[in-house]
């Protein structure tokens, strides 16, 4: 076995062996570029939440849209004719085929 001296120093030389190997393991990187590729990878990330965000907006958005155009009517511009006649005026084919447009 040793004497005591020789295994206290044996203690000492892997307890050395054992701190260098936990700074090792905590300074280890998969590859070298690991940081980069994470940081670019949290950038795409963030993207692609901020574009969903923006998606769902716009989707709302658009519904509301289509919502006020399906509820909005034409208005009936036939009521301009008399309205017109009694000021004096007359609408000409081209007006009538514009408000028809």
């Amino acid at each position: 076995m040793g004497s005591t001296a020789e295994l206290r120093g044996q203690i000492t030389i892997a307890e050395e062996e054992v701190r260098r190997l936990e700074e090792q393991i905590k300074a280890f990187r998969v590859i070298p570029r690991y940081e980069e590729l994470k940081r670019r990878a949290d950038e795409i990330d963030r993207d692609i939440r901020n574009l969903n965000s923006k998606d769902a907006i716009d989707r709302r958005n658009l519904s509301d849209l289509r919502t006020a155009v399906r509820d909005t009517t034409d208005g009936d511009v036939k009521y301009l004719e008399p309205v017109s006649g009694e000021r004096g005026i007359l609408l000409g084919d081209q007006v009538k085929r514009r408000f028809d447009d």
